[in-house]
């Protein structure tokens, strides 16, 4: 065991592969699996980032501590006449006068060396006073006890330390938050111990132990085979995130070589071109009578013809003409009404409206909010003319929305129908417990563009679906 003074310790920020805060971690697993090597690794570390000395890990967030108590390894004396655990409750009496929060203590097999029972129970009140003290620990133990002790207790943690019961050697994987096995069995097993022995050993330790320690088999288990679903969804992100940079280049290549054969047809044309004003120049030459007149008249509607063609081949599309003359609508004309951005078919026309069929409905529509679409016998396309308010949809689908969020949303959609001059609109809210649709249909009677509402019919959606139609 050691006490370290840390008062004339330089503090430094540095980076390793730990952190130093929790009250308190206990740390089992079986023999030699590396729990003193991790006890003494977290002092060292402490010692040496407050030294200001590099630490040999990748990333750390350190406690500055004013003390740092160990009471690692085995400190029997016959010449002082101490025990194992003489000598571990000497030290750990030492430890306790002089803790306090800005301590780090690390106690390796704490209560070990005497009756288990006992020691556990010394164990467990030890751990609550350094708990109590406000002082950072780490404890590493075999007592079952303290790992229920941990489990339960807040301001303590499980920790574990792998062990490859196959090769018989640590991993040094630390585990935080499961309790370690102590691998007895399994070790001794491994080792050869006679089968008949074993089984009288498990029988003797109790079905309540053995299921525990099963437990702890899956848990391992289940926790490899996370690991390992981890391991391949990131080797298929990698391989996605490859595919993606190959696709980008592809798309690069593919938009060069479009460029190169744009590049390569406006060169051929521009050859063709300088060819026939080439045999123009030659035939001004030539002409001599009125056939070599009229020859040369061919060969320049030949010329405006192939720069016409090159024209329309290379450059980029024009917009469409949007003076093209309205024509006079007729009964049967598929036609465009402009409020609700949606088809329709006239039935029947008047001098000011028009009664128009959409889908399994009938409006009577304004003359000026028609757009001319197509006619049966003779189509004429006719330009689409853009509503100043552009209408928002027939349907608003507030399903799965909370009161407030979906009666904030159905104010804003009914504002923008009713200044795009929308007969009416149908609000999906769903049937669920009711809530929702009690509170949509409250609102609307209170909105003033709202001039009546109905539940939608069978095949509208019935009671999930409110139907509202707005004030002239």
């Amino acid at each position: 065991g050691m006490i370290v003074e840390l008062g004339f310790l330089v503090a430094a920020t540095l980076i390793a592969a730990y952190a130093l805060v929790s009250m308190g971690r206990l740390a089992t697993g079986p023999n030699t699996g590396g729990k003193t090597v991790s006890l003494k690794t977290m002092g060292l570390m402490a010692l040496m980032a407050q030294s200001g000395m590099q630490l040999p890990a990748v990333e750390a967030r350190l406690t500055l501590f004013d003390n740092v108590f160990a009471d690692i390894g085995d400190e029997q004396s016959i010449e002082q006449s101490l025990s194992t655990f003489s000598a571990h409750i000497t030290n750990i009496i030492r430890i306790l006068e002089r803790v306090d929060d800005r301590s780090l203590v690390l106690l390796d097999e704490l209560g070990s060396g005497t009756d288990p029972a006992e020691g556990a129970a010394l164990a467990q009140a030890i751990i609550s006073y350094l708990r109590d003290k406000g002082a950072t620990s780490f404890i590493a133990t075999h007592y079952p006890e303290l790992k229920f002790y941990a489990d339960q207790q807040p301001g303590a943690t499980n920790a574990s330390l792998m062990f490859d019961v196959d090769t018989l050697s640590p991993t040094y994987e630390m585990a935080i938050g499961i309790p370690g096995k102590s691998n007895a069995f399994a070790i001794a097993r491994r080792l050869g111990l006679d089968e008949t022995v074993l089984d009288e050993a498990m029988r003797l330790n109790g079905a309540g132990s053995n299921e525990a320690e099963a437990l702890l088999d899956s848990i391992y288990d289940l926790r490899e085979k996370i690991a390992s679903e981890e391991a391949a969804t990131r080797l298929a992100l990698h391989q996605i995130e490859e595919e993606k940079d190959v696709l980008a280049r592809r798309l690069e290549q593919i938009e060069e070589e479009r460029a190169q054969i744009m590049a390569a047809a406006q060169a051929e044309a521009q050859e063709k071109i300088t060819a026939v004003e080439e045999e123009l120049r030659q035939a001004r030459w030539q002409i001599r009578d009125a056939q070599s007149l009229n020859k040369l008249k061919k060969v320049r509607k030949d010329v405006a013809r192939l720069e016409e063609a090159t024209a329309v081949t290379l450059a980029p599309p024009q917009a469409k003409s949007a003076s093209r003359k309205k024509p006079d609508l007729q009964v049967g004309d598929v036609v465009r009404i402009k409020t609700l951005n949606t088809n329709g078919e006239i039935v029947s026309l008047g001098k000011k409206d028009a009664l128009v069929v959409v889908g399994r409905a009938q409006m009577r529509v304004k003359l000026p909010d028609l757009i001319f679409k197509s006619r049966p016998a003779a189509a004429e396309p006719e330009v689409e003319h853009v509503s100043h308010i552009a209408s928002p949809g027939l349907e608003l689908d507030i399903r799965g929305r909370r009161v407030e969020e979906g009666l904030a949303e159905m104010e804003a959609f009914l504002d923008r129908a009713y200044l795009s001059q929308m007969p009416w609109v149908r609000i999906i809210h769903g049937k669920g417990t009711g809530r929702l649709r009690t509170a949509v249909r409250k609102a609307l009677k209170q909105n003033p563009h709202v001039a009546t509402w109905e539940e939608g019919k069978d095949g509208e959606g019935g009671a999930g679906v409110t139907v509202v139609k707005f004030a002239d």
